[in-house]
């Protein structure tokens, strides 16, 4: 039953909630509060409406995840920062582009039964430790949809791609 009663608040909380509009345009209510949901984590973003169509704002999104099977475990864990700007063609809502710049840690850790190498000269081992980092900077451009409600609650729904450069790779056979 409580998880029931948490759908439609994590539903108005996951679309970018600005609670306290109360029916305001963007220009007319510049400070803006939403709670973001991605695949690369969840996290606050605040930002300031400079008018009805340009919006700057930061993100701060993280993630972490385990996974594992019979012969191998995985953990994940990605850290995103961006700086955005916001254009919408619409003045209470609507369509907006978003284009941004940041900085990422991500790394992905795997360990376990392994396949080393290329098909088919490669080899196996019971115990190898792959580890995958993704740091330094990203961009991000980002397309999606605004608006803002008469009962103080806005929502919206948006997506975003996040440019990184080249992973870091590290494979290692623990057992010798």
């Amino acid at each position: 039953m409580k998880k029931i009663c948490l759908i439609p608040l994590c539903m108005c909380l996951l679309f970018n909630s600005n609670i306290f509009a109360d029916g305001k345009t963007r220009g007319e209510f510049p400070l803006q509060v939403q709670l973001l949901s991605g695949n690369v984590g969840a996290g606050p973003s605040i930002g300031y409406n400079l008018n009805d169509t340009i919006y700057i704002g930061g993100d701060i999104l993280s993630r972490s995840d385990t996974a594992s099977e019979s012969t191998a475990a995985a953990t994940g864990t990605f850290s995103t920062n961006l700086i955005s700007a916001r254009f919408s063609t619409w003045d209470d809502s609507g369509f907006y582009l978003q284009v941004g710049a940041g900085n990422v840690d991500w790394s992905v850790k795997a360990t376990g039964y392994e396949y080393i190498g290329n098909w088919p000269n490669g080899t196996s081992s019971s115990d190898a430790t792959v580890e995958i980092k993704w740091s330094g900077p990203a961009s991000m451009i980002g397309l999606g949809w605004n608006w803002i409600g008469d009962s103080g609650f806005s929502g919206g729904l948006g997506f975003q791609s996040i440019g990184v450069g080249e992973p870091e790779i590290n494979v290692t056979d623990n057992e010798g």
